[in-house]
């Protein structure tokens, strides 16, 4: 696809870097009830790490009901064209290339969010993939203006339906253990989605439009604490989870 229109390596030395900074916003925030996946979880600056020339976003579960992670948000948004991202999800391992395990209380993820997090009019949401600590398996949807009837996922192909208003998902048994590419291409209608370059499926219906009430979405990555039967699974107190990017691109259509 040659040279992205956005791209980082992460090769910096720390959160602070003017280059980092330059490209991306640290999201500083606490919130109650955290995506509704049952703890109050607080975004932090100490969380966002550079190992080995990659981005590590670091996730602390120290009780039950409180977790602290990381986020960044691209400085600039993107709209229709080519994504793509090259990530561990969140595991034990203190180490890009360790051995650690995938554990139960957790999602981190790589998707499209709007800055306009009120849900109205040009709200952005395209999850790609969203991965919960207590599956082994990588979770799509997307939304639009908050979807009053509930998110869209990605039908046929390799995805696996939950039901209607419930994610679809890849079966990726080794989501956590070793780093894959996850892609997607958005166009007008149409969302395809890709793994290690192979095409996966495809979403049809509801697929959001970049500028609609004038919020396009940038690039986000998190990495989050849950204690939910439904949504990540029960919280894994005490123990340490690491989620690493080598790389995030876009290409512009």
């Amino acid at each position: 696809l040659g040279t992205p229109t956005f791209g980082d390596t992460f090769a910096y030395q720390t959160n602070q870097d003017a280059a980092f900074l330059a490209k991306w916003t640290p999201q500083i925030y606490s919130a109650s009830n955290y995506a509704g996946a049952g703890s109050n979880f607080a975004a932090t600056l100490a969380n966002i790490l550079f190992v080995n020339g990659m981005l590590c976003l670091v996730l602390n579960q120290p009780s039950v009901g409180a977790s602290n992670g990381a986020e960044i948000l691209s400085a600039k948004p993107q709209g229709y064209g080519t994504y793509e991202f090259c990530v561990r999800h969140g595991s034990t391992s203190p180490t890009p290339t360790g051995a650690g395990a995938q554990v139960s209380g957790g999602i981190s993820a790589t998707f499209l969010l709007s800055e306009n997090n009120g849900g109205g009019a040009g709200y952005v949401e395209i999850d790609a993939p969203e991965v919960e600590g207590c599956h082994a398996w990588a979770e799509y949807d997307n939304w639009f203006n908050s979807d009053s009837g509930g998110n869209t996922e990605p039908q046929g192909g390799k995805f696996v339906s939950q039901g209607a208003g419930s994610d679809s998902y890849l079966s990726v048994p080794d989501v956590a253990s070793v780093f894959h590419f996850y892609g997607f291409k958005w166009s007008a209608g149409r969302i395809d989605y890709y793994l290690d370059g192979v095409l996966q499926g495809s979403c049809t219906a509801n697929v959001p439009v970049p500028g609609a009430g004038g919020n396009t979405p940038g690039i986000d990555i998190n990495h989050y604490g849950c204690n939910s039967a439904s949504w990540g699974g029960a919280a894994t107190v005490g123990v340490k989870r690491y989620m690493y990017v080598k790389s995030a691109n876009f290409w512009a259509a």
